[in-house]
């Protein structure tokens, strides 16, 4: 799989603390994040014409950005940017970066409903940090993300209008990554040339920032798992989907994932005549579409799996 940009900056920023995390971006949201899957190939290569899809995707990562500046401007106060080593004005840079995001959604929100679709609305949001200094680390990881997600979305868009508000909302994000760069006291030109993100790659990396626990939190307990872990996982229950399904991994979607501690070794679906390892075993649960047909799989965090009937 085509690394993201700045890779280590990304998943630097991945930290969430419950048991069990919500992997999946919802039903609604999941649906929303319709940039398709390109299996390793550029995000340009996909089939155009999808706009409410491709708009949507980018609403969703929007709605987070404003979550994630909204609560750290609620949580922090002059004493902690200063601790975090932030400038004296990193309070009113964030303010106009938070008016900057809401715009965003405003024009996507916009951009969907004259597309003739139903904008996505924001869920809750768990994003980890433990003080304002973890949080631009974070927020220099998401903001990453949204460049780069802009990249990939922005070739599947085919109305000229739509383009333009997201071409016009990309440039800004990029510089809206720059400065949080500099403020996590990162580089802000960490590669010579962009990669984009596939749909996949979207999922996998900010689907740590989702909680299905209610509001927002930030509990700062600690890194979670490697995204890549959860990359590969996917990638093989994609594999054997497509495969019993007699269709290519691209045509595969994924319709939810949800983070599992299973009770044995057997991942949630034991065999009759089965011996399993009584021990707590993570894992994941993935739901997968596969030509119309709805697959539960359980795995471990090492690609083992089961598919559950």
């Amino acid at each position: 799989m085509r690394p993201a940009t700045s890779p280590s900056r990304i998943d630097r920023s991945l930290r969430s603390g419950s048991r069990r995390r919500f992997i999946g971006l919802g039903v609604a949201v999941s649906a929303a994040l319709a940039v398709p899957r390109s299996g390793g190939t550029h995000a340009a290569q996909v089939e155009t014409g999808d706009d409410v899809a491709t708009l949507n995707n980018l609403l969703a990562i929007e709605h987070l950005e404003v979550a994630l500046i909204d609560g750290a401007l609620l949580e922090f106060d002059a004493a902690d940017w200063r601790d975090a080593g932030a400038g004296r004005n990193i309070r009113i840079d964030l303010e106009e970066v938070l008016d900057q995001e809401q715009a965003h959604v405003a024009a996507l929100v916009q951009a969907v409903a004259d597309a003739g679709g139903t904008p996505v609305e924001p869920i809750a949001y768990a994003f980890g940090y433990a003080d304002a200094a973890d949080f631009l680390r974070v927020a220099a990881g998401i903001a990453d993300t949204v460049v780069a997600a802009y990249a990939g979305a922005l070739p599947l868009l085919s109305d000229p209008g739509p383009s333009t508000t997201a071409i016009g909302i990309h440039s800004v994000e990029a510089r809206h990554a720059g400065f949080l760069a500099l403020a996590a006291a990162e580089s802000p030109f960490p590669e010579p040339i962009d990669q984009p993100l596939t749909r996949e790659e979207v999922v996998a990396i900010l689907a740590g920032y989702t909680s299905t626990d209610g509001p927002a939190e930030n509990n700062g307990e600690g890194p979670v798992e490697p995204v890549e872990v959860a990359r590969n996982v996917f990638a093989a229950v994609i594999a054997d989907a497509a495969d019993r399904a007699g269709i290519d991994p691209d045509d595969v979607e994924i319709v939810e994932a949800t983070e599992e501690e299973w009770p044995t070794s057997a991942l949630g679906c034991p065999e009759a005549d089965g011996v399993y390892a009584q021990v707590i075993t993570p894992g994941y649960r993935v739901l997968l579409d596969a030509a119309g047909t709805i697959l539960e799989y359980h795995t471990d965090t090492s690609e083992t799996f089961v598919l559950c009937d």
